[in-house]
Order: C-alpha cells, then sequence, then structure tokens
C-alpha cells in the first residue's frame, strides 16, 4: 500500500429510541476491524427521548489500515471515486477527514455513502506536517489516487 495518511480514526453512531441497538452495533461492525470494541453511553435528547451513543476508537496502524481495507472492499467504485472527488469538503481546517455512512443501509449489511440525516460516522485524522487542511487534503488525495487507479 502506497504511504498511508492516517494517523487514528473513530467511528460512531446515534441509536434512538426507535431503533434497535444491536442493529446499529452490527452496522457500527461492518466497517469496524475485528477486536475493536465499541463503546456505549447514554444520553437524553433535546426533548428528553433516550439515546444511545455508539464509538470506537480506531489506534494503530496496522487497525487503521484493516479499517480502510474494509472500506476499499465494501464500498461500490462509484462511491469511492465519490470520495475521492469531495475529498476538499470532507477535510477540516484540523486536519480530519469526515464520511457518513448510511446507518439504514449499514443495518441491512450493506455499506454506502449517506448524504444526511442519520449516519455512522467515521472520522479519521490525516497525519501531516506541517497540519494544514491544505497537505491534509493533498495527502488523502494522493492516498485516494493511488489506491484507485
Amino acid at each position: 500500500m502506497k504511504e498511508f495518511p492516517f494517523a487514528s480514526a473513530s467511528v460512531s453512531a446515534h441509536v434512538h429510541a426507535t431503533e434497535s441497538e444491536e442493529k446499529v452495533l452490527g452496522a457500527i461492525k461492518l466497517l469496524l476491524p475485528k477486536g475493536v470494541i465499541v463503546g456505549s453511553s447514554k444520553v437524553n435528547g433535546h426533548y428528553g427521548n433516550p439515546i444511545t451513543m455508539l464509538g470506537a476508537k480506531v489506534e494503530g496502524a496496522a487497525v487503521i489500515r484493516d479499517l480502510w481495507r474494509t472500506l476499499f472492499e465494501k464500498l461500490p467504485a462509484h462511491e469511492m471515486e465519490k470520495i475521492r472527488r469531495l475529498v476538499p469538503d470532507l477535510v477540516d481546517s484540523s486536519c480530519r477527514l469526515y464520511l457518513r455512512f448510511d446507518k439504514q443501509r449499514a443495518c441491512e449489511g450493506e455499506l454506502a455513502l449517506a448524504e444526511g440525516g442519520d449516519a455512522i460516522h467515521a472520522r479519521f485524522k490525516v497525519l501531516v506536517y506541517p497540519a494544514k487542511q491544505g497537505a491534509a487534503i493533498a495527502a488523502v488525495e494522493k492516498f485516494l489516487h493511488d489506491r484507485l487507479i
């Protein structure tokens, strides 16, 4: 694999009272490498409704590579191409790449990008020096270009 630009990652989702925590946990695990532990916490929503927050930190180069390998294997080629086109919009000034996956489709075992609404959130810290948004965008674009050609 070409130069790998990611130092850490996290994956998270909210489980609303009307959803099955088991199904959403399974959807998150669709992304995660084996052995990554998903934690949970309970919070109250804006109107007092119960929400369970599920999340996992992904650390260590090999585990983060496994996460990316899963994305490349499970996302359709047109979705990977979409990420590649949108990289400048997906990397913030803190050098983090943000991806959102359709939670309902993931609950059905299918990985797809989400346009809006309720989603599984994946955040990747891009390791670049200097730590500037432009450098992070360039590193992610190069990585994806090398993977997609």
